[in-house]
């Protein structure tokens, strides 16, 4: 959460930063999973409120690859599993034949989706970000929340397929669908 206001700041100013970050500082520290998510629901609601959708996708999008660097065994598992083949193709090959628990992934022609549930990921959950992990059933969250995980996805697949990606969220399991899906666009 201080990488979201440390980003607020950058992008958009003090000012924005002490109105999105409201209340963090009520916030214990042993604060449980659901008390986080909630915080961070009503942050993206006031970050929606303040900020042009533009400024909003850039502060997300560098928490992203904050999460993408703090989390980086994930994305070194990503290109592991991908080194286990002979190609990027091969790999995809694979991904869609046999996707690992909780993820489906799917190409047509050079666009690729994929999607992640959450709920069969080892422990059920409502979202793999730990900040929005304890969001209670019912409570639907901003979509802007998840332009932190395209910066992260795109980071994976970027990594994966040594080259430039498109990403977008087009549904989410933290703003009312059962499943996040993401479209990956090749630029190449």
């Amino acid at each position: 959460m201080e990488n979201l206001g440390r980003h607020l700041e950058e992008e958009a100013g003090p000012e924005a930063r002490r109105v999105v970050m409201e209340g963090i500082e009520r916030l214990p520290k042993s604060a449980g999973s659901k008390e986080v998510a909630l915080w961070v629901k009503g942050a993206v609601g006031r970050l929606d409120a303040l900020l042009d959708e533009e400024t909003r996708g850039r502060v997300m999008g560098l928490c992203g690859l904050d999460c993408a660097a703090v989390n980086d065994r994930a994305v070194a598992a990503a290109v592991g599993r991908r080194g286990k083949y002979g190609s990027p193709e091969e790999y995809l090959e694979a991904e869609e034949r046999k996707p690992r628990r909780g993820t489906r992934f799917r190409r047509d022609g050079d666009v690729y989706y994929q999607w992640y549930t959450p709920r069969l990921w080892g422990r059920p959950m409502r979202c793999y970000c730990s900040l929005l992990r304890g969001q209670p059933e019912g409570v639907e969250a901003s979509l802007t929340y998840c332009k932190c995980s395209v910066a992260f996805v795109r980071t994976v697949w970027e990594r994966v397929l040594e080259e430039p990606v498109d990403i977008r969220v087009l549904e989410s399991a933290v703003s009312g669908s059962d499943e996040c899906m993401f479209e990956i666009r090749r630029r190449g």
